[in-house]
C-alpha cells in the first residue's frame, strides 16, 4: 500500500529532475454541472495560472482555440506562455483528463466567439474508450488525474470508433452554425513515434512506471503501438466522412529529435517538446 510518507519521496525524485512539476501537481480541480471536472480558478503559482473560470491564464483574446485535454492545458511547460495553445497564438481550452464529449461541452459552453477551433487529442479517449477489462482491475481509470469519466461505457473499439464519430459529428454541427473552421489534430504520445530516450527521460520513466499502483501500467496497456495505428486510421476515416481536416503528429515526430528532452512523462512535455508540436502544426497543416 502505498503511503503519503512514500508518495512523496517518489515524487520528489521528480521534483528534483522537473521542480515546476509540483505547481501542476499542487493544482486543485472543481466540479462543473455537465462539465464535471475543471482546473480551479485563480490559482497562482510561478509554473501555471488559471484565470477566475479554471481556463490557464492568457491575457490575450483571440479568435481561434485549441480543444483539448492536458496536453493542451499544458502540463510540464515552464510557464503560461509556453504551451502549445500560446506557441499556436490560439486561446487555451485544455481541461485535464478530459475525453470528447468534454471538449464538445467546452466548447459549447464558451467556444462561441470562435473563428477557428482546434481539437488537438486522442489519448484520453482511447484509454478510456478500450480500457482495461481485466478480473479485478479498474477499468474506469478513476485513479487518474480529476477521475475521468467514462464516457464510453462498453470498453470495445466498436464503440469507441462510433461514439467519437457521434461527439465528432456534435462538434462539427456546433462550429458551422457558429460560422467556424473545425481540424482535428491526434495529439503526440512518447511511445506513438521513435526516439531515443535522453537522460531525463529515462529517469523519469523509470520513476513513473515503478510506483505503486501506477496509472501509467494501465496507459501504456492502451496506448500500444498497434491501437494507436488503429485508432489513427479510424479517426480520419471519420475527418474524411465529417469533412473535417485530419493531421497526425506523431507521423512527423518520428525518428526525430533523439536523446533530446521533450517528454517530462509519457503524455506531457518540455518546452521543448511543446515548441517543436506547434512548429510541426504549422509546418504541416496549413491552419494556422
Amino acid at each position: 500500500m502505498i503511503t503519503p510518507l512514500l508518495l512523496g519521496r517518489i515524487n520528489s525524485k521528480r521534483y528534483h529532475i522537473v521542480p515546476r512539476m509540483r505547481d501542476y501537481d499542487n493544482l486543485p480541480t472543481q466540479w462543473i454541472p455537465y462539465l464535471m471536472c475543471f482546473q480551479e480558478g485563480d490559482y497562482r503559482s510561478a509554473t501555471v495560472n488559471t484565470d477566475a473560470l479554471g481556463f490557464r491564464w492568457d491575457p490575450v483574446k483571440t479568435k481561434n482555440i485549441l480543444l483539448g485535454s492536458s496536453f493542451v492545458f499544458g502540463v510540464g511547460a515552464s510557464g503560461d506562455e509556453k504551451t502549445v495553445a500560446r506557441l499556436l497564438e490560439c486561446n487555451n481550452f485544455g481541461g485535464r483528463a478530459h475525453t470528447l464529449m468534454q471538449h464538445v461541452l467546452l466548447y459549447f459552453f464558451y467556444g462561441k466567439y470562435a473563428n477557428k477551433v482546434t481539437l488537438l487529442a486522442g489519448v484520453n479517449d482511447l484509454v478510456c474508450g478500450i480500457g482495461i477489462r481485466k478480473e479485478g482491475e479498474r477499468s474506469d481509470h478513476t485513479n487518474l488525474s480529476c477521475k475521468m469519466p467514462r464516457f464510453f461505457d462498453d470498453s470495445t473499439k466498436e464503440n469507441l470508433i462510433q461514439k467519437s464519430k457521434n461527439r465528432l459529428k456534435l462538434l462539427k454541427e456546433l462550429t458551422t452554425s457558429r460560422k467556424a473552421r473545425l481540424m482535428y489534430i491526434l495529439q503526440p504520445f512518447q511511445e506513438w513515434f521513435n526516439k531515443k530516450n535522453s537522460l531525463q527521460e529515462t529517469i523519469l520513466f523509470n520513476i513513473l512506471d515503478n510506483m505503486p499502483n501506477s496509472t501509467w501500467k494501465v496507459v501504456r496497456k492502451s496506448l500500444t503501438k498497434e491501437n494507436y495505428l488503429w485508432f489513427s486510421e479510424e479517426m480520419e476515416r471519420i475527418c474524411r466522412e465529417l469533412r473535417i481536416p485530419f493531421y497526425d503528429v506523431n507521423k512527423d515526430l518520428d525518428n526525430k529529435y533523439h536523446e533530446e528532452w521533450l517528454w517530462v512523462d509519457r503524455c506531457h512535455m518540455t518546452d521543448k517538446g511543446y515548441e517543436l508540436v506547434a512548429k510541426t502544426i504549422k509546418e504541416n497543416t496549413g491552419f494556422f
